[in-house]
């Protein structure tokens, strides 16, 4: 790892000088990928600091390097693909096992019927970048799933996602005083312009640094899931501050499927907990009030907004579009059962994009009038009913693990937290993708796997006290009835 630390500066110093002299965005952006770099060396934990720095980065959208493929496609080399090639050969250099549970081989599966279906896709590099991409997303979860759990790792993640929160919230915030994007979507790479979408009765619709406003809300509703066990369980002025922030920050993203996706990831949470006996009904009630009245200042100052995204008639027809999607996306589905029209593919059909017409001499049978809103018809239009079929016993998988009680156990610990609040983000960012286009965003499933892998890992370290000396042993995850 020294090795490639050292072999590492002629490289930034090569891509900054030669690459990029035009790029001033591009050569800040390297400047502070190689601090951070430096920082993770010298941890003295390399192989978790990567993880945890894998999950806490990607918030940012940091582009390196573009090379152009066919149009409109380019390959993109991200910050977050270092630190992966980083993270892989940590994990060589640690004797970190690459071993997957049934929801690892049941992804295992999908990518490579998706990879099948890539051959008969009708823009092969488009294919090839998105199979790529869910590729990456195996080897995380794959890390993430044999990594051994113990109190400091979940306590490091823990404060990880609530600088995620914060850090969002605060530059939400910013762009709602703005009253425009800040142009921090893609850092390295061009702004895009204002589109409509962001705009609801003259003000703007928050997105951080994520692509897009719903996809903003899928991505702070997995971080706010995932952190309601550990409110429940600590009583901390400054943990509710930041959850507070991220409330309002969902909010302001008027987004409908963020809002619905989030109050069923927080109710299962809450079920999760009480059947585990893990949560005393006046906390529950204290942190239920806590949250109702965030909302409830929230839809006092922002009325007429929230009010427009239910009963304008863009509102409406966005709603009604997604039943007639549902229509016409089934007869591509007829069309191409097996193996689809390539994977990624129906994101060239966006309304926001004038890239169907690199696909009409191959698909001249298909008309979709904007990209599919829902994950279940987008996998099963680009890859296959077979795929489809996939995707859902991975859902099932993830419901099923929700479904079953953990047995309480006193005093409550990291682990359990770390479970119930990994299973119920996962599920509610399916959710969410099942209202929208999220399943191409990376920024979401990149900490979506990393997250869920360690929240599924049976790697359990816990620490005991005996006779003055400590021990370690490796203990289940917390036990299923």
């Amino acid at each position: 790892m020294a090795f490639v630390a050292v072999l590492s500066v002629p490289l930034v110093f090569f891509t900054v000088v030669i690459l990029w002299p035009e790029s001033m965005a591009r050569q800040l952006a390297a400047v502070g990928a190689a601090i951070a770099l430096a920082v993770l060396f010298f941890q003295r934990k390399k192989y978790e600091a990567l993880l945890i720095a894998t999950v806490v980065l990607s918030q940012f959208y940091l582009s390196l390097h573009s090379i152009d493929l066919n149009p409109p496609v380019k390959l993109q080399i991200f910050f977050s693909d270092v630190l992966l090639i980083a993270l892989v050969l940590m994990a060589i250099e640690e004797g970190v096992r690459f071993r997957l549970d049934s929801l690892g081989w049941l992804f295992l599966a999908l990518l490579l019927w998706s990879a099948l279906a890539t051959l008969t896709s009708a823009h092969y590099h488009r294919s090839l970048i998105f199979l790529l991409g869910q590729f990456k997303f195996l080897v995380l979860y794959g890390l993430a799933v044999n990594t051994q759990i113990n109190d400091a790792l979940v306590r490091r993640l823990f404060h990880g996602v609530v600088i995620i929160v914060v850090v969002q919230s605060i530059l939400a915030l910013a762009q709602l005083v703005k009253g425009s994007p800040i142009g921090l979507d893609i850092i390295g790479e061009v702004s895009q312009d204002v589109s409509r979408g962001y705009l609801v009765k003259g003000n703007v619709r928050v997105s951080g640094t994520i692509t897009g406003t719903n996809s903003f809300a899928g991505y702070i509703t997995l971080m706010l899931v995932f952190l309601l066990p550990f409110l429940f369980v600590y009583r901390k002025p400054l943990l509710f501050f930041g959850y507070g922030l991220g409330c309002i920050a969902l909010m302001l993203s008027l987004s409908r499927a963020g809002w619905l996706s989030f109050s069923i990831g927080s109710l299962l949470a809450v079920v999760m907990m009480m059947r585990a006996g893990m949560l005393k009904f006046t906390r529950w009630l204290m942190v239920s009030f806590f949250c109702c009245l965030v909302f409830f200042v929230g839809v006092v100052a922002y009325h007429d907004q929230i009010v427009d995204r239910f009963q304008s008639r863009e509102a409406i027809q966005s709603a009604t579009g997604r039943l007639t999607q549902v229509e016409k996306a089934w007869d591509v589905v007829k069309n191409y059962p097996l193996t689809g029209i390539g994977p990624g593919i129906t994101e060239f059909f966006g309304r926001w994009n004038d890239h169907r017409k690199y696909v009409k001499k191959a698909l001249p049978d298909v008309n979709l009038e904007n990209q599919v809103h829902n994950s279940q018809l987008q996998i099963a239009i680009e890859s296959g009913i077979p795929a489809l079929f996939l995707f859902l016993l991975i859902t099932i998988s993830l419901v099923r693990s929700a479904c079953r009680r953990i047995k309480p156990s006193a005093p409550i610990d990291n682990m359990a937290l770390l479970r119930i609040g990994g299973t119920c983000a996962a599920i509610a960012v399916l959710i969410h993708a099942s209202f929208g286009t999220e399943l191409n965003n990376p920024q979401i499933f990149l900490a979506f796997w990393a997250i869920l892998g360690l929240s599924r890992s049976e790697r359990i370290v816990r620490n005991e006290s005996s006779q003055g000396s400590s021990a370690v042993r490796f203990a289940p995850t917390p036990a299923y009835d």
